[in-house]
């Protein structure tokens, strides 16, 4: 079971960073308004981030 939802977790995850690669190469494609919530959803979750990392210190 636990293979199965690595397999799943890894399925998401690479998903993920192909959605962001293709987020990145057609940028200026973009809305300004998508470019705009998406830098601020980015800001927020680097914030919590940084926050969290200097929690565990």
């Amino acid at each position: 079971m636990s293979e199965t939802l690595e397999n799943i977790t890894r399925n998401q995850e690479e998903k993920r960073l192909e959605d962001f690669k293709r987020i990145a190469e057609n940028w200026d494609k973009l809305p300004e308004r998508a470019q705009g919530k998406i830098d601020g959803i980015i800001s927020m979750a680097a914030s919590a981030f940084l926050k969290e990392t200097k929690k565990a210190r």
